[in-house]
């Protein structure tokens, strides 16, 4: 159970982050 919530919120960290860098890329449009 631990080894499964770990990896779950390392897979979370990665959306956020891949999130954030597209946010940044185009943000004007995204937010539309």
């Amino acid at each position: 159970f631990l080894w499964n919530a770990r990896r779950r919120l390392i897979h979370l960290r990665n959306i956020i982050k891949r999130y954030l860098a597209l946010g940044v890329k185009e943000p004007s449009q995204n937010c539309q």
